[in-house]
């Protein structure tokens, strides 16, 4: 693959950062949290769907393995159509609308999805999952563009690569947080509230750091 070429600028002109992650942790460090605050709602709600919903109908609802399978197949193979018109919609859109929609339909959802889960109404637990993975898709496509635009080019990779690395490795036990709330709390309400905090967060906190990002560019053009 070949070099972008704002990073081959910075090549030519000898500016490129010698040590891209102490800079990262001493000079980006705010916008190592914001983004990994901002799409931990997303990974979250990807090891919801594809791992903690199909193990817990399984294991706690005892569905047969083929009830389970079909709650996380047909979700998986609707993104496959459903992120390249994710894509379209956040060009046309722009990346701020698209990201605060879906994440606020996925943190609208939760409650219904734990219901139905709790409930076992597979059927609609897998409509719901279809409807998500849409909204997944939405997320997903402004989500990582955001990761890496808001690190300049000279340490771009490495503080793209030092939040991804946090998110994932939150989203990782998104699953065992779920189950150990669901089994603390004795019912559906604290995995719930687990899930739609993450998206408050991430709601937040993009609509929060791009208002300001606005007023700064703002500020300097004066």
């Amino acid at each position: 693959m070949s070099e972008t070429p704002l990073f081959l600028k910075l090549r030519q002109t000898q500016f490129i950062e010698k040590n891209p992650f102490q800079k990262v942790f001493q000079d980006y460090w705010k916008e190592m949290i914001q983004t990994t605050l901002i799409i931990i709602p997303i990974t979250t709600w990807t090891y919801l769907l594809y791992v903690y919903i199909p193990t817990y109908l399984k294991d706690i609802k005892q569905l047969n393995f083929t009830e389970s399978f079909i709650t996380v197949i047909f979700p998986l193979i609707s993104t496959f159509f459903f992120l390249p018109l994710a894509d379209f919609l956040s060009d046309q859109w722009g990346r701020r609308k698209a990201l605060t929609l879906s994440l606020s339909a996925l943190t609208t959802l939760t409650p219904l999805i734990f219901y139905l889960m709790a409930h076992s109404h597979h059927s609609l637990i897998v409509l719901c999952g279809i409807f998500a993975s849409f909204m997944l898709s939405l997320s997903a496509a402004p989500g990582n563009v955001i990761l890496v635009e808001f690190f300049p080019t000279k340490v771009r990779n490495t503080g793209a690569a030092i939040s991804y690395s946090l998110i994932s490795m939150f989203g990782g036990f998104t699953p065992l947080i779920l189950t150990w709330l669901n089994h603390s709390t004795g019912n559906i309400w604290g995995p719930t509230c687990w899930v739609s905090l993450t998206g408050l967060v991430g709601i937040f906190t993009f609509n929060f750091t791009t208002s300001l990002k606005t007023k700064e560019s703002l500020s300097n053009a004066i």
